[in-house]
């Protein structure tokens, strides 16, 4: 079952999505792992992306991640993340970006996830901060971001309800769109009397035939913006009857008039169903913004039997239709000028017309300005009569005064939210000395705007990290912060890099600006100094801090300092005889690719053997080789002497050491 909300940008295709989407943890039990895998769909020209996620610790435990496959195939990459925090169930930032300007286009993996169960019950696995970056423009020096969609997943892991669902049972269900308090009132009609503007009404999607059902998902809930605002999505109390349940809703996107990632709800136990088979499943509220219809269309739904079911079943889908009837009485709600006359007509009256558009947007305490310059003066048989007044009347929702106006150009600011309709009338009086009987010299148009309370701005953040997690001998690390308020980047503000020792003092503190995007960067090289320089290994701290509207902000990073390969342990036999075979066992943790070189030397030093093997990273980090060797006839008896050493390629092709050589002994016998 597909359980999940997202955070909407009208009309972008990208998506970013946690699958798979639900996990059932019955068949794994308390101790297993599972894997979730972000995965991007329909991107193009993607050259870095960040995000976080968040869970129930008290269920799950994050245990690693590893970078996916996607943006590799655009170039060489670079994965950090801040620490895993199981004690908080969240991972605040892993970050990937390409070393080059190049860019992946297209859809796949980009990072996955280790889980372990550690508890009973169910959580959801949340995304948060997601950030894509495209590669920087060549005209702005920035790195461009891309909206996209985001979809969670849910982990249900109810170990004492551990039941296949039985594939013989039938999962049945009708949905329905219908005003709520009714099981079949589908065509809703409102106005003219009372005038609907501003009304609220609640549809209810009402679920009817229903068997076996243990969750649902709706995947699209759309309605014409124009004519209805949606201001909530709340569940229906029909799946409860079954037991408490995990509601998610996606974002409401009234520019767009749909719910970004749908609706989906789902009892909180394995193979629990609702009890009655018919019910309110969730209940739609709108608000009134405008004059036409507007059908309020349910499509994509899934009905499950069980946490186990990932198919479901698909339910027939029934749709509204709302009517919203401007009152006779009143004047047309949106802007309807007279029409331009024909050229064979040269009588003709003024024609009244203003901005701002119908169905206009303010916040409460903007000024609001009304401008008529774009009327037109009326003529009487070719004489020109100009407008002499513009007279404006300024109602509430339910015609009571707000304010009346004269002149061209008026501006006003309004204390409160509010539906306001605007009435423009100008007046151009005829003056032909022999006037016209058909000559009007008044013209009246109209159009609502609304007032809603200003947004809260989202306050400001800083993120930090670096080009990578672990790093090796006089290395060079490179750090960003990205500084964000609202969700907007913070250009050309000082940020404060203290680099941190493993011990807490500072190593070095410098100040960068953000560029366009928001990102503030600096490098510096690992010291490596002549006297115990293995005594800086250990976990640096980067903490950056940048001061937004008066108010500080900080972030921290850490990463490793310390070989990039590390031999973990060398397994051989205690002893060998001349002529006989014997094998070596080397374990290694390393996340590059190396290579293994042993070389055996006798009593006196003389080489006897030699070999060398590819390493391969895995995900597991460490990888264990095992090579045959045969101690020739001619070896020195005695104490016998196995050197290891990783490197990046042979010396004869360019290679270095990654480590420090590592030995072990063995006696070689007659």
């Amino acid at each position: 079952m597909i359980l999940f909300s997202r955070n909407t940008y009208a009309d972008t295709p990208t998506s970013v999505s946690l699958n798979p989407s639900i996990i059932s943890g019955q068949s794994l039990g308390i101790g297993g792992n599972f894997t979730v895998t972000a995965n991007i769909q329909g991107v193009t020209n993607l050259w870095g992306w960040s995000l976080g996620l968040s869970w129930d610790p008290s269920i799950l435990q994050m245990m690693n991640y590893s970078e996916g496959s996607f943006l590799s195939t655009a170039g060489q990459t670079s994965l950090t993340a801040s620490p895993i925090d199981n004690s908080d169930g969240t991972i605040q930032n892993i970050n990937d970006v390409l070393l080059s300007q190049n860019s992946a286009s297209g859809s796949g993996d980009l990072v996955s996830f280790i889980f372990q169960i550690v508890g009973d019950g169910s959580t959801g696995i949340n995304l948060a901060n997601v950030q894509l970056l495209g590669p920087t423009s060549s005209s702005t020096d920035s790195n461009p971001q891309i909206a996209a969609t985001v979809a969670n997943a849910v982990f249900n892991g109810d170990q004492s309800l551990a039941v296949q669902a039985d594939a013989s049972v039938s999962t049945t269900g009708v949905l329905s769109a219908v005003l709520s308090g009714t099981t079949t009132t589908s065509s809703i009609t409102l106005g003219p009397s009372p005038d609907p503007m501003g009304s609220t009404l609640s549809i209810d999607i009402y679920i009817s035939g229903a068997a076996n059902v243990w969750g649902w998902t709706i995947g699209s809930i759309t309605w014409n913006p124009a004519v209805l605002s949606c201001k909530s999505a709340v569940e229906g109390p029909w799946l409860k009857t079954g037991g408490s349940t995990l509601y998610l809703e996606g974002e409401i996107n009234n520019a767009a008039g749909d719910i970004g990632g749908g609706l989906s709800d789902a009892i909180d136990s394995a193979t629990a169903v609702a009890t009655t088979s018919a019910g309110v499943v969730a209940t739609l509220t709108f608000t009134v913004v405008g004059y036409g219809t507007s059908p309020i269309t349910i499509s994509g739904a899934v009905l499950y039997a069980s946490s186990s079911d990932t198919t479901g079943v698909t339910a027939v889908c029934n749709s509204a239709t709302v009517d919203a009837i401007s009152p006779t009485a009143s004047p047309s709600p949106s802007p309807s000028p007279s029409p331009s006359p024909s050229p064979a007509t040269s009588t003709y009256g003024p024609t009244a017309s203003f901005t701002p558009q119908n169905g206009t947007v303010y916040y409460v305490n903007d000024t609001i300005l009304l401008d008529a310059s774009s009327s037109t003066a009326g003529s009487d048989g070719g004489v020109t009569c100009k407008i002499t007044n513009y007279a404006w009347l300024v109602e509430y929702s339910n015609y009571s005064l707000f304010d009346s106006y004269s002149g061209e150009q008026i501006s006003f600011t309004v204390s409160s939210p509010a539906y306001l309709l605007i009435t423009l009338v100008v007046t151009a009086p005829d003056v032909n000395p022999s006037p016209s009987s058909s000559y009007t010299n008044t013209s009246t148009t109209s159009a609502w705007i609304q007032i809603e309370n200003a947004p809260v701005p989202k306050p400001a953040t800083i993120q930090v990290f670096t080009d990578k997690g672990v790093y090796g001998p006089q290395e060079l690390v490179t750090m960003y912060a990205l500084v964000t308020y609202d969700n907007a980047p913070v250009v050309d503000k000082e940020v404060a890099f203290a680099v941190l020792f493993p011990n807490g003092t500072i190593c070095s503190l410098t100040t960068e600006n953000t560029n366009e995007t928001g990102f503030a960067t600096w490098a510096f090289r690992l010291p490596w100094p002549s006297s115990d320089p293995q005594s800086l290994f250990g976990t640096w701290s980067i903490v950056a801090s940048v001061d937004v509207s008066q108010v500080v902000v900080t972030g921290t990073v850490r990463f490793t300092f310390n070989y990039l390969v590390n031999i973990n342990g060398i397994q051989l036999p205690a002893s060998v005889q001349r002529s006989q075979s014997m094998s070596i066992k080397v374990t290694v943790l390393t996340d590059v690719p190396c290579i293994l070189s042993v070389t055996i030397c006798d009593s006196q030093q003389v080489p006897v053997d030699f070999s060398t093997a590819n390493i391969v990273p895995t995900s597991a980090g460490t990888v264990t080789i095992t090579l045959t060797f045969t101690i020739p006839s001619w070896a020195y008896v005695g104490t016998a002497t196995v050197y290891v050493n990783v490197l990046t390629n042979l010396p004869t092709d360019g290679g270095v050491p990654l480590c420090p050589q590592q030995t072990a002994n063995f006696q070689i016998l007659s």
